[in-house]
């Protein structure tokens, strides 16, 4: 974590180097999801920007809800 703001009722955090870069276009699996919204079983996102990354990018991507 590089930064933590706080806005009126919220809590802003940033992890990295802030516009470094728009996408992940590094080697590895990832799944990237911008705008609309988006659900997980009972988590719901609206104007979605979520990433992703798997953390042992040699083997495939599991992902569990």
């Amino acid at each position: 974590m590089t930064d933590v703001r706080f806005r009126s009722d919220s809590i802003v955090r940033t992890f990295g180097v802030p516009g470094a870069m728009d996408h992940p276009a590094m080697a590895g699996n990832y799944m990237a999801y911008r705008g609309n919204r988006l659900r997980f079983g009972k988590l719901t996102m609206t104007d979605t920007d979520m990433i992703l990354i798997d953390l042992d990018p040699k083997d495939p991507f599991d992902f569990y809800l």
